[in-house]
């Protein structure tokens, strides 16, 4: 074999050895980009998974039926009306009766009756007992239309969380958010035997409130639309 044919042959092997090390890079790459392509396709199915899961476990985008018991198992009352005291009976710090710091209302909880100059805002839905609100200023919110609903402090923290979630949904679903929970002060009256939370509404001319042994969605929603803010001495007031 001559020097020429030496060299020609060198160089086919080493094209050879070239060529196949080209289509290995190509092999490498072309896996490389399928897994790249998969585990991109994970992390989108992940991230879109976990934003629609997020999404339906917002409370305003749950049903109500989710927070707490059905309505049948709650062990509500009847729906007690009495008549509605006169609105506009403003008391306490900042009245010409500064010296009246508490009210006695008539009923457990109050429909009705003189209050505080100030309600909450209803950018706030819920209250926990930490940081309870005077009842002077919720009978405030209900002459305004609000539904309050009131709770026991000793209510188990399962149904607290349940009337938490509640709050958002019943308020993102009523005009003006006209929807408080708030802990029962206990001081200004025992509920009955077996009742652990209550709701109440300040008619225009009657007062409302049920009373149940359970946190219940679909029975605090029935209530609700049966009471709404516009059957109330000022349903314009924020």
């Amino acid at each position: 074999m001559t020097k020429r044919e030496k060299g020609a042959d060198r160089r086919e092997r080493l094209e050879a050895v070239q060529r196949a090390q080209k289509s290995e890079a190509r092999r490498r790459n072309s896996i490389t980009a399928v897994i790249g392509v998969a585990v991109g396709a994970l992390i989108i199915g992940g991230t879109v998974f976990a934003i629609s899961n997020q999404q339906k476990n917002k409370p305003q985008n749950k049903s109500v039926a989710a927070f707490g018991v059905a309505a049948s198992d709650a062990g509500c009352g009847d729906v007690l009306t009495t008549p509605a005291g006169k609105g506009g009976i403003h008391v306490g710090p900042g009245t010409n009766q500064p010296k009246v710091q508490r009210v006695n209302y008539a009923t457990v909880p109050p429909v009705s009756g003189p209050h505080f100059p100030v309600p909450l805002d209803s950018s706030r839905n819920f209250y926990a007992v930490a940081d309870k609100p005077r009842v002077e200023n919720l009978v405030h919110n209900l002459e305004h239309g609000y539904n309050v609903v009131w709770y026991l402090p000793t209510l188990p923290a399962d149904e607290v969380t349940a009337l938490k979630g509640l709050s958002v949904k019943i308020a993102a679903q009523t005009p003006g958010n006209k929807f408080i929970v708030a802990p029962w002060d206990t001081s200004y009256g025992a509920f009955p035997a077996g009742k652990n939370v209550a709701i109440s509404h300040w008619g225009a001319k009657s007062g409302y409130r049920q009373l149940c042994a359970k946190v219940s969605g679909p029975a605090i929603e029935t209530f609700v639309t049966a009471h709404p803010a516009t059957d109330s001495p000022e349903p314009n007031a924020a």
